[in-house]
């Protein structure tokens, strides 16, 4: 075989090889910046009322001054449908006793650029007085598909929310009511969403 043969026969090998590799690159590049695009995306998930009303209210256990409660916005999140969303919400509760049961409705929804996954929502009470303390009682979710569940108490709830995917600009609805765990309750049940990347493993 004469010099100029081996020269075209290595040619030939490369560009066939590089013709092989080529697709096979050009997905790894695609794969690549989609995974960068998601690591290096906008995470944000943010909270808003959309309504807050008292509740029954029938006859407690003793003699108490009528109750209430008002809802006040925590810091700014992001926009959702072009309206601000908030890290969390405070939910100030006067006068709570055992047959007093508020109603929230709130949307917590993606604000980001990057899909989100839920693991739940943090309900934390606060109070001056002890031992009154608020918690969820009856709840109604529903998800980004339009799929609408229901439940009672806090833990189903949690279990209800975790794993749910917000792509950007998807939001759920949920409406909860409320119950006091004593006499007279006055503090505060701040409420915030619980979430990390679609890719992320809950923990």
């Amino acid at each position: 075989m004469t010099a100029i043969k081996r020269t075209l026969c290595v040619f030939a090998i490369l560009v066939a090889t590089l013709t092989a590799m080529g697709p096979g690159y050009a997905r790894w590049s695609d794969v690549l910046k989609v995974r960068m695009r998601g690591e290096t995306g906008i995470l944000a998930v943010g909270i808003r009322c959309e309504e807050v009303r008292d509740g029954y209210q029938g006859h407690c256990n003793k003699e108490c001054s009528p109750s209430s409660i008002t809802w006040v916005d925590g810091a700014y999140s992001c926009d959702i449908d072009g309206v601000p969303a908030y890290e969390s919400g405070d939910l100030l509760i006067n006068s709570g006793c055992p047959h007093y049961s508020p109603v929230c409705r709130v949307k917590i929804g993606n604000g980001g650029t990057i899909p989100a996954r839920l693991r739940g929502l943090d309900f934390e009470w606060s109070s001056d007085e002890s031992p009154g303390w608020v918690t969820v009682f009856r709840w109604v979710l529903t998800l980004p598909d339009a799929q609408t569940l229901c439940g009672v108490n806090l833990s189903s709830l949690q279990r209800a929310l975790q794993g749910c995917v917000l792509d950007p600009g998807q939001e759920v609805f949920l409406e909860f009511s409320m119950r006091c765990m004593s006499d007279t309750a006055n503090g505060i049940l701040t409420v915030s969403p619980d979430y990390v990347r679609w890719n992320k493993q809950l923990e």
